[in-house]
């Protein structure tokens, strides 16, 4: 009988342990989780931010082109 519960015994302070690494696991893959989470919002919000200074960018590209096309057909004009 005294062998049965030392076995039992013994039994239950292994499952212990592997509880308790399986909730260290656990509260590292949450963490790790929680992480790559707040990591892609961050990066979602600077590639909005780079998306909008694309678009700026692209805006003034289009006003120097268009403006650079009317100082070309002014120019031709004026050295007629």
């Amino acid at each position: 009988m005294r062998a049965d519960l030392d076995a039992q015994n013994e039994e239950f302070v292994t499952a212990q342990e592997a509880y308790e690494n399986l909730k260290n696991e656990t509260a590292i893959v949450t963490a790790r989780k929680m992480g790559v989470a707040a990591e892609v919002e961050q990066l979602t919000g600077m590639v909005g931010k780079l998306d909008e200074a694309n678009q700026r960018s692209r805006a003034t590209k289009d006003a120097l082109e268009h403006s650079i096309e009317r100082m070309a057909s002014r120019l031709a004009r004026v050295s007629r």
